[in-house]
This record gives C-alpha cells, sequence and structure tokens, in this order.
C-alpha cells in the first residue's frame, strides 16, 4: 500500500492518503486526514441531478486514472492477483454447501463462471470503493478524497465498480456511461460488476 501510493502521488487528481514514516523503530506511517463525510445513498438521493453528474465525473475521472496506470515492474510483481477462477470454485463450493441448489444460484452461478473463465485485461484497481473511502466534502458536494488503499491489487476493473450497486443501478449505469462510450462495454460493466457485487454480498 505504501509503495502504490508512493507511486500514485501527483498521478491522481483527487487527493488520497500521502503516507509519512516515522522514524522510529516501530515505522509507523501516518497521512494527513482528508477533512469530509462518508458518501451514503441517502446523501446521493438528495443532490440535483447536476450535482450528481459533478460528483460521479469526479469518481469516473479517479477509475479512469487508476484503472490506466501503467506500473513499474516492482510495483507489478509485487501485487496481490485476483485469481477469479479460484473464486468460482470457492463460491460453487460455499453455495452448495450453505444455500442450496436452487434455479436463481444456478444461475449466478453459471453467469460467474462465464466471467470467472473469461480472459481479462488486469489493471491497478482500488478494490474496495465503498461508501466510507469515498469522502465527500458536503460544503460543495464534490469529492474531497479517496482512502483506504489496502486492498490495491491486480483485477478487472469491473472490481472497483462493484461497491455502487449500493447506490441502485442508477449510480453505476451513469458511471459506466462516463467512463466508456462503447454501449456494449457499459453494458458489460453492469452486468460483470452486478455478478462481483452479488459475490461480495454472497
Amino acid at each position: 500500500e505504501y509503495a502504490v501510493l508512493k507511486f500514485l502521488k501527483n498521478k491522481i487528481n483527487l487527493p488520497i492518503p500521502s503516507f509519512i514514516k516515522t522514524k522510529t523503530k516501530n515505522n509507523f506511517v501516518f497521512y494527513k486526514e482528508i477533512l469530509g463525510s462518508d458518501f451514503t445513498p441517502n446523501y446521493y438521493k438528495k443532490l440535483t441531478e447536476r450535482q450528481k453528474n459533478i460528483l460521479c465525473r469526479d469518481l469516473v475521472g479517479f477509475l479512469n486514472q487508476v484503472h490506466g496506470l501503467s506500473l513499474p515492474k516492482k510495483i507489478k510483481k509485487d501485487l496481490p492477483k485476483e485469481n477469479w477462477i479460484k473464486i468460482y470454485l470457492q463460491i460453487k463450493k460455499d453455495i452448495l454447501k450453505y444455500l442450496g441448489r436452487s434455479e436463481e444460484y444456478k444461475i449466478f452461478l453459471d453467469l460467474f463462471k462465464n466471467l470467472a473463465y473469461k480472459k481479462k485485461t488486469a489493471c491497478l484497481v482500488h478494490g474496495d470503493l465503498s461508501g466510507d473511502n469515498i469522502i465527500i466534502d458536503k460544503n460543495n458536494n464534490k469529492v474531497s478524497g479517496i482512502i483506504d488503499f489496502g486492498d490495491v491489487r491486480l483485477s478487472d476493473s469491473i472490481v472497483d465498480f462493484a461497491p455502487f450497486w449500493n447506490f441502485g443501478r442508477e449510480v453505476v449505469h451513469k458511471l459506466a456511461a462516463m467512463y466508456t462510450n462503447d454501449k456494449a462495454a457499459q453494458s458489460q460493466i453492469l452486468l460483470e460488476s452486478n455478478l462481483y457485487y452479488c459475490y461480495t454480498m454472497i
């Protein structure tokens, strides 16, 4: 996390933690607090359409910058890489063991299997873009920073869209439309990020 944040410094438009190491034998790190409030569905609902669009553009700008970065070999080598087939096999085992063999779970497993075995282009992902890691300045209704890069890894970009299903389809659709002009790619983001979201819920 420290190495990635150091690499990201000055490459991301939004404020992110800038770790400072202490000079003690315990080698603690800290960063200056990014002031603001958590991003919540209730807060989002109260925004005007214009405010929603501005906020989503900030988030998509962050996603495009992080996903589009070319990483140094050393950082790339040390980063965890998502093993989709392993995820599929584990969730299949857990569903059959704990949740049963309903038609709904069968459909989900078939769709997730297709996603897991599909060839993917791995990129850097934040890995935990839940609302409490997106800091909002409620005075101007803009994103004031992104925190907690502890789950940063190499994976498919849809991982970073998945947490936004907590806010509803409208938000994910808006983000996907701003992320790419390709309609087929937008539909793919919606479907696959929803599958990954369901996986995290299960």
